[in-house]
């Protein structure tokens, strides 16, 4: 379209990810996970035992899995993550892998991802501070 002269219709990418809060949840959360736990892998239940130690990483995972009584609900974390497993955003994968019987082993893996959703879209996105 830009060849036939109209406007860059891609142009305001940045502008509509910006503009999605669940993206930006994901990225304050990958970013409080890597800072905290790294790239280690870990069960949803020690994620939340971590978290509750820790004021950043337990402020960001209950903007995505706040339970009852201001608690981390593991099972809402859990259903969070599925969502985005072998999502690539900004920079940042959730993966995960089965341990002993049925035990999901959650990981962070971030840099030198591919930054492609399912569709093959390329998604970066960084929130406004």
């Amino acid at each position: 379209m830009i060849w036939a002269g109209l406007e860059d219709p891609c142009k305001n990418a940045d502008e509509l990810h910006s503009a999605d809060p669940q993206i930006e949840q994901f990225v304050i959360v990958a970013e409080q996970w890597a800072e905290n736990l790294g790239d280690e892998e870990m069960k949803v239940a020690d994620v939340v035992k971590k978290a509750q130690s820790n004021e950043g990483l337990k402020a960001a995972l209950m903007t995505v899995a706040e339970g009852k009584g201001r608690d981390i609900d593991t099972n809402r974390l859990g259903y969070w993550l599925r969502k985005y497993k072998d999502r690539p955003i900004d920079g940042f994968k959730f993966t995960s892998r089965v341990a002993h019987g049925r035990t999901k082993m959650w990981r962070l893996e971030q840099g030198g991802v591919d930054d492609r959703d399912r569709d093959g879209q390329i998604v970066h996105f960084r929130p406004q501070r």
